[in-house]
């Protein structure tokens, strides 16, 4: 439709199912002009608003379901016809047919009574009669051998089959054949395919790109239920194609996705063809190509199978061979098993992951390079997180070769992300689930051995330069919790040149970033790596077994320093507990690894008082206490009881701990004074007082509640939290006395009484021979470090046994904090793929450069500076090769590509309810120019909403349509954190201290008259 009188013509045409009858399904002549008119997706994405759609729909519902149930039939129908190759494909009606269900599902499946009124009645069906739907006549299918005939069936098994046609979605053969169109080949070489690389063909990335996309909204039903509900419920369409699907067309299927995103990965650029410099819509349909096919993979291996009582479709219908169905697509990535299939996923999974991590480093030497590709995530980021996750989980052998060979590199990569993004409010859902991938990795002890090793020189040095810590770290678990230290000090008080578009969830990062910390401080590795030492390096040997350096002490007892300020401590109740987190990982270290744990050892001691402050600071608080994140104060009538309190557990402390106090003090005199300074600055005495014992009470330990509060966000925040340590949870404090203080209530007491009236105490004793055979004289601290390491710890546990808590005794199991799953936890990470699927056409016009003519400005200016040097890298580092741009350079592949392009959002303005719909607040130049223009794009944010619905402007716009470009600009945390630096002297001193459906007007009375109308008179 050329000009503008057709396009008003077929839009009138298409009002016609709004008026007051039903336009019979026999009506021919009216239903063919909707698939044979349109002669590109604008034509129906475009031309049809969401409020002409919404429109037919609510004055016409029987119409709007004819509608679909035809369009439907009709797709079925050409497929089942184009299997013989004698025939020609009626291609134009077979994608006109494919957009219009794309465009038009979603808004059936925002219907309140879809589920439960709908869904059976037109999809369930043999065929969709208007009487039996408005006499609400059941017509289920349940028979054996008929189920098969039901349009949901016949409709997912047709859209598989239109992703193996060849002239379609495969090569059409240079030579005519008879065989059968449908050919089940893998796309792409890697997973059941051996053939090399051919250069791809944009018309069949454009044909598969749109049947992929129409098999995303079928199973699209998730995006309007809550997160709560989400996994019960499940999805029928997405049940039909993982469970029912032929075993060889599914694993097909599978291999073919998986196949075609591994090869975005490749850095080859004659293999990974994603940059067509001299049309950026082919370069964009290549990414739109990738995207959903990577989103359809990762939504069919996460998907569980729902509730049973959702199941109950399937029964006696004959679709599936086993009574009870299972999710193939999943089973099938479980049982791969040999090391080049393995090795070809996790290491082509990652590099899509090290994107920005290798443009960052690309950037930093390229003078050139005025747009820093490497501050935006990979485009496919999300999904291969996942991936990777879902892989581990599925598939031990996967699982073991991510131990064995690229934990330490996805672990730093994963960090980076954190690093990089985490002030970026687009990108929270990404954040958060890297640092959620991290925590479940760091729980796996008996995997962390890689964690433990020197870190692979090539990885550090492909990091950019401010990602890199100084001195440079000795193990990756080095690097891991100093960087993940300096990033909590940043995210406790960002810096005040950077502002967040908007509130972001600092308190779930936080925490998941302290849980990661608790895993890995006391890590110990099972083997001895046997390092080398020199004594000239000292404080920068390796430690035996991988134990922490100095410098990851170091930024450990300044984290714990400036988390024990009392400002902080009263913010938020969840900041007492990051604390106590803290503070236990480190009593946990030195009581269960005291030799790998020398250095820390060795840290604490250096440092007493900034462990002073902390018992000096919490034990403060013995009047407040926290009623949800509110600190209140007790009574003054009971602030007399309260004070006499910590008198009489002195008096009980006094009577239980042994010698080691008056050890304590006696030594304490005698140390000289510290020539290179203190960590922490404090004013306590040298001797703090006694501190009190706390009520350790044992139970089932519950999730973190960050507020009390029981809306659905905050129970889905409280499901992300992992199972807390003894005495921690919330049923083990609501065992305490009502309005407890936090000193007496708060998790870290045990372990801090143990550091400070046991550990430190006994080394000073180890250590007092030393002192004094050098008085007057600096103290080598590398021989203080060797000391504490020939140190039997063994006789100093069993001396004090009875002082020390079960949890913290050498042979007392190493309990760390998992990542557990729940129908909400799975629901949220659930709605987070979902939401990548919502925004994948806006975020693959912005990640490749198309958003509009101001960044096709910035790519011409670009290329005309890539003249001058050849190591320029652009938006992409990968260019594609020139074989591959003259494959693709005639001009029916650029007229195929731009008419099957659209910037249309098919979920736009409808009630999304899994996830919530914000307007993004973009920064930078792109954000500028689209805050001119008045654009706005909808940013998915987990969990919770509804999002916004047609607004007056689409209603007054019904012809035209605002295209949906902006982008939030990327940030990345500033340099120059505090990063802990070895110590320059080489002695140790003194110590110091988250429709309205209108009726059908007189449709009854309308129906009557039904036989009396002409068939002909619908025009």
């Amino acid at each position: 439709m050329k000009t503008v009188e057709d396009k008003l013509r077929f839009k009138n045409h298409f009002f016609k199912l709004g008026q007051g009858r039903v336009i019979p399904e026999d009506q021919k002549d009216y239903w063919a002009v909707l698939w044979k008119e349109p002669e590109n997706s604008d034509d129906i994405y475009e031309l049809l608003t969401p409020y002409d759609v919404r429109t037919i729909r609510d004055q016409n519902r029987v119409n709007f379901l004819l509608l679909v149930y035809i369009l439907s039939k009709r797709l079925i129908a050409i497929t089942n016809e184009i299997g013989d190759s004698s025939k020609k494909i009626p291609i134009n009606e077979l994608l006109n047919c494919i957009r219009f269900l794309t465009k038009l599902l979603p808004f059936l499946f925002e219907l309140p009574d879809y589920a439960s009124e709908i869904e059976d009645r037109l999809f369930w069906v043999h065929s969709f009669d208007p009487i039996v739907y408005l006499n609400s006549i059941q017509d289920s299918v349940t028979a054996k051998g008929e189920a098969e005939n039901a349009t949901a069936v016949q409709l997912i098994r047709s859209s598989v089959i239109l992703l193996f046609l060849r002239g379609f979605t495969l090569e059409a053969p240079r030579i005519k054949t008879t065989a059968s169109n449908k050919v089940l080949s893998v796309w792409e070489p890697g997973i059941g395919n051996s053939s090399k690389y051919a250069t791809p063909n944009l018309i069949v990335d454009s044909n598969r790109s749109e049947v992929l996309k129409l098999l995303l909204t079928l199973c699209s039903v998730s995006f309007y239920q809550s997160p709560a509900t989400v996994i019960a419920s499940g999805s029928r369409f997405m049940t039909l194609l993982v469970a029912t699907t032929p075993r060889v067309e599914l694993l097909t299927l599978v291999c073919s996705l998986t196949n075609l995103v591994c090869r975005s990965a490749r850095s080859l650029p004659e293999d990974n063809v994603l940059v067509y410099t001299n049309n950026s819509q082919l370069t964009e349909m290549r990414h739109l190509c990738v995207t959903y096919s990577v989103q359809l993979l990762t939504a069919m291996v996460v998907y569980p199978l729902p509730a049973n009582e959702n199941l109950l479709f399937l029964e006696g219908t004959g679709l599936v061979p086993t009574p009870k169905p299972s999710n193939m697509a999943r089973v099938y990535m479980g049982k791969l098993h040999k090391e080049s299939e393995l090795l070809f996923l996790g290491s082509y999974l990652i590099n899509i992951l090290k994107q920005p991590v290798v443009n960052t480093k690309d950037a930093e030497s390229n003078k050139f390079n005025i747009i820093k590709s490497g501050n935006q995530p990979s485009l496919w980021a999300t999904e291969a997180t996942m991936l990777i996750w879902e892989l581990v989980q599925c598939n031990k052998r996967f699982r073991s070769l991510i131990a064995e060979k690229f934990l330490a590199e996805l672990m730093v990569v994963l960090l980076f992300y954190v690093y990089t993004f985490s002030n970026n409010q687009s990108h929270k859902n990404l954040v958060r689930i890297c640092t959620y991938l991290m925590l479940y990795f760091s729980s796996d002890t008996k995997n962390l051995d890689s964690l433990l090793e020197p870190i692979n020189i090539n990885l550090y040095d492909s990091l950019p330069t401010t990602f890199k810590i100084n001195p440079a770290p000795i193990t990756t678990r080095d690097f891991i919790v100093t960087q993940t230290s300096n990033l909590l000090l940043y995210l406790q008080n960002p810096s005040t040149s950077y502002t967040y578009n908007a509130p972001q969830p600092i308190s779930s990062i936080m925490t998941t970033l302290v849980e990661i910390q608790y895993n890995l401080i006391p890590a110990s590795s099972i083997k001895e790596l046997n390092l080398a030492t020199d004594p000239a390096k000292k404080l920068a040997n390796p430690n035996p077994q991988g134990g922490l350096s100095y410098s990851s002490c170091s930024a450990i007892t300044l984290l714990i320093s400036k988390f024990s300020s009392r400002e902080f401590l009263q913010e938020k109740a969840i900041h007492a507990d990051l604390l106590a987190l803290l503070v236990r990982a480190v009593c946990t270290a030195i009581l269960k690894y005291p030799k790998p744990s020398r250095m820390l050892l060795f840290s604490i001691l250096k440092n007493e008082k900034v462990y002073d402050q902390v018992w000096n600071t919490i034990y403060s608080f013995r009047i407040e206490y926290f009623n949800g994140n509110k600190l209140s104060s007790i009574d003054d009538r009971n602030e007399e009881e309260q004070e006499s309190s910590p008198m009489e557990l002195e008096k009980n402390i006094l009577s239980t701990v042994n010698s080691n106090t008056s050890d304590r003090l006696s030594i304490t005199s005698q140390q000289p004074s510290f020539h290179d300074g203190d960590i922490g600055e404090s004013n306590v005495p040298d001797t703090p007082p006694l501190h009190k014992t706390s009520v350790s009470s044992m139970g089932n330990n519950g999730g973190l509640n960050l507020i009390v509060d029981s809306s659905p966000e905050q129970e889905i925040e409280n499901s992300l939290r992992p199972r807390l340590p003894t005495g921690m949870s919330e049923k083990a404090r609501e065992k305490l006395p009502k309005e407890s203080p936090l000193n007496r209530t708060w998790g870290g007491n045990d372990a801090l009484r143990i550091i400070l009236t046991i550990v430190i105490p006994h080394l000073k004793v180890v250590l007092k021979e030393i002192w004094s055979s050098r008085e007057g004289s600096s103290v080598d601290s590398y021989l203080l470090v060797k000391q504490i390491e020939a140190t039997d710890f063994k006789e100093l546990i069993d001396k004090n046994r009875a002082q020390i808590n079960y949890d913290f005794l050498p042979e007392s199991p190493l309990d760390p904090l998992k990542f557990t799953w729940s129908h909400l936890s799975l629901g949220w990470y659930t709605s987070l793929l979902y939401g990548a699927m919502y925004n994948s056409v806006d975020a693959v016009r912005a990640y490749s450069g198309n958003s509009n003519k101001i960044m096709k400005n910035i790519t011409t200016s670009i290329a005309s500076v890539s003249k001058l040097t050849s190591s320029w890298t652009g938006f992409m580092k990968t260019n594609a090769g020139s074989s591959a741009i003259l494959a693709n350079d005639a001009p029916e592949v650029h007229e195929w590509v731009r008419a099957s392009l659209t910037v249309v959002n098919q979920w736009n303005h409808t009630a999304v309810k899994l996830f919530r719909i914000q307007n993004s607040n973009s920064d930078g130049i792109l954000g500028a120019f689209n805050k001119l223009g008045g654009v706005n794009q909808a940013v998915p944010s987990t969990p919770g909403g509804v999002n916004d619905m047609a607004s007056h402007l689409v209603r007054r716009l019904s012809d035209f349509r605002l295209n949906n470009t902006s982008r939030a600009s990327m940030g990345s945390i500033p340099s120059g954190l505090t990063t802990p630096v070895e110590e320059q002297e080489p002695s140790f001193g003194k110590f110091q201290s988250r429709n309205s459906v209108t009726s059908l007007h007189s449709l009854n009375t309308l129906n009557r008259s039904r036989s009396n109308t002409p068939r002909n008179s619908i025009s």
